[in-house]
């Protein structure tokens, strides 16, 4: 509706398989931010620790590194 390109848009997400995923399989620029809500919907408390097991092997890889290293 913009008319924008995908190195034009970024999507921004607290869920690396809902957000992030679906963003990078469009073919657009993510990035994964720290949750704010304090307590999650059944399903989405599922995926969180589904993703913490994918992150931590990232993080042990060294493919990703956790907010504390930029501090």
């Amino acid at each position: 509706m913009m008319g924008l390109k995908k190195d034009e848009i970024v999507v921004i997400g607290d869920q690396l398989l809902t957000d992030i995923l679906g963003g990078n399989r469009i073919g657009f620029y993510t990035i994964l931010v720290v949750p704010i809500v304090q307590s999650d919907a059944l399903i989405t408390k599922f995926n969180r620790k589904t993703e913490r097991f994918i992150l931590n092997h990232f993080y042990r890889k060294g493919k990703l590194k956790r907010r504390e290293d930029f501090e």
